[in-house]
């Protein structure tokens, strides 16, 4: 929620009126990730995250600098939620297929970061 509250401040010092947000531990993001987000953003919608069947996505979004203002008053009532922030910005959803869910698979442990060089082998020698 931090990270995401100092994007946006950024962004609005620039004069930008978006920021696009994605997790660090997860390399094999769809090639259509920011694409889609824009263009499935709703005018009255704060922000746009990214979905599988089942599954939300909430570090791999789209923010409008709006939005700020929802960080800034859920961060101040204690929640760290950015499921929370998303539901107050009004958030577009935006799904891909659920073969696209590997796409925003997290490395977190040994075993996932395993999985995710085996992979990356994999899709390098196609």
């Amino acid at each position: 929620m931090a990270g995401l509250a100092a994007a946006l401040e950024w962004a609005l010092s620039l004069g930008r009126d978006r920021v696009l947000v994605a997790a660090c531990d997860t390399p094999f993001l769809p090639n259509d990730l920011a694409r889609r987000l824009e263009e499935e953003l709703r005018p009255d919608a704060g922000a746009a995250l990214a979905a599988t069947p089942g599954r939300l996505h909430p570090a791999c979004a789209l923010w409008r600098v709006e939005s700020l203002a929802a960080v800034r008053s859920e961060a101040a009532a204690g929640r760290g939620s950015l499921r929370g922030v998303a539901a107050r910005a009004a958030a577009t959803i935006v799904e891909w297929p659920a073969q696209a869910a590997d796409a925003f698979a997290n490395i977190n442990t040994p075993q996932d970061l395993l999985l995710a060089q085996a992979r990356l082998k994999e899709i390098s020698s196609c």
